[in-house]
């Protein structure tokens, strides 16, 4: 089981790749220059990927994506002069066969490998993948995708599912778990089955490729708050709504930003007693503007409730999986320990920060940054 989801993120992964690059050959064909640039530019921005089409014998760089600036840190007007300087610059082999059979014209058919390279201003690792395809008369594509984020998430998944099987192995947990809930009729033990295979999909769904769309925060807000105010009210709590965003549409992946938003909720909900409050704050700091077509603002959401909080003990493993702590109260609620787990990969896939708040017997408060992008 653990092998074949971890084999289906990277199977995922690979197939979306190769999508991608068909949608590029196709519109190499089907458009004119300028419009097949556009295009092109326009599928690669949203797949952390780069493309590149090559003419060898004329030793001329025909395009190159934007996101070889805003991907890798790449000089583009460099690129153009010097297809070498790419490769250079991302510190890849330059008697690699892939590499030099690419810029001799030496290529018969589509061939494609992975690489682990030191690249960007930060010098960051990464794992890149590869792909060189014939595209018509004597030009090339290159493709080269970061899939280091899909990676790192493979192996989180990895280690959590170790951490499952370790904590079976040596402290039965599981078992115990579903000996006690078979006591339970048998629908109330195919609802925790459903909900503890559920939080294992999305934690494989957290870290997929993003999905950037234009979307209205505010009214992505009013929902949640409509979703989950009659489930606080069935607990006679107090819910309340600050919302001040000015900006109407901002940029990002609003199925993760939801399932992030949902998770933090349910949990402040769950762990807050009856008659107890929980506030929802969602603010907008000032506008970065950039030189790109869009400026920058971060979006601040908090979560705060008067809840039984959280342990000093326990902080360290709050975002471990399938750790929960050793408070009855705790043992009270359903869960498997994977929802704080869900919401650090989603905020970190989009590039932002998380901090977190708690006193025993004093509640909660999950802050989310995150910075998104605005129409100028």
């Amino acid at each position: 089981m653990r092998q074949d989801i971890i084999l289906l993120v990277c199977i995922v992964a690979s197939l979306l790749g190769t999508i991608v690059t068909i949608w590029i050959l196709w519109a190499f064909r089907a458009f004119g220059r300028d419009d097949r640039n556009r295009y092109i530019n326009y599928i690669v921005d949203g797949a952390d990927m780069l493309a590149l089409i090559y003419f060898p014998t004329k030793k001329k760089v025909e395009f190159v994506s934007d996101s070889v600036s805003w991907l890798f840190g790449i000089e583009k007007k460099e690129v153009y002069r010097n297809v070498k300087y790419l490769f250079e610059e991302m510190n890849l082999p330059m008697g690699d066969r892939i590499i030099e059979n690419f810029c001799k014209g030496e290529l018969l058919l589509s061939d494609s490998k992975e690489y682990e390279v030191v690249s960007g201003k930060d010098q960051s690792i990464r794992k890149i993948r590869m792909k060189t395809s014939p595209c018509g008369k004597g030009r090339y594509l290159l493709t080269i995708v970061d899939w280091t984020m899909q990676y790192e998430m493979s192996a989180t998944l990895r280690a959590a599912l170790d951490a499952f099987e370790h904590e079976r192995a040596d402290k039965q947990r599981l078992v115990s778990f579903i000996n006690e809930k078979m006591q339970q009729t048998e629908n109330e033990v195919t609802v925790i089955y459903e909900e503890f295979f559920g939080m294992i999909n999305e934690v494989v769904e957290a870290g997929s490729p993003l999905n950037i769309s234009a979307f209205s925060i505010n009214q992505l807000v009013q929902e949640m708050t409509n979703a989950v105010l009659f489930q606080a009210q069935g607990r006679k709590q107090k819910f309340k709504l600050n919302l001040s965003v000015t900006s109407e549409m901002v940029f990002g992946d609003i199925a993760r930003l939801r399932l992030a938003i949902w998770n933090i909720l349910k949990n402040a909900i769950s762990y807050t007693p009856r008659g107890g409050t929980v506030a929802l704050t969602v603010k907008e700091s000032e506008r970065k503007e950039t030189a790109g077509k869009e400026d920058r603002i971060e979006i601040c959401i908090i979560v705060e409730d008067t809840g039984i909080g959280i342990g000093k003990s326990f902080m360290p493993k709050l975002f471990q999986p399938f750790e929960r702590e050793d408070d009855p109260r705790v043992r009270r609620v359903r869960g498997n320990g994977l929802g704080l787990l869900v919401v650090k990969t989603i905020v970190e896939l989009m590039g932002g920060r998380m901090e977190v708040q708690s006193e025993k017997e004093h509640g909660t408060c999950f802050t989310l940054y995150l910075e998104m992008g605005v129409e100028k």
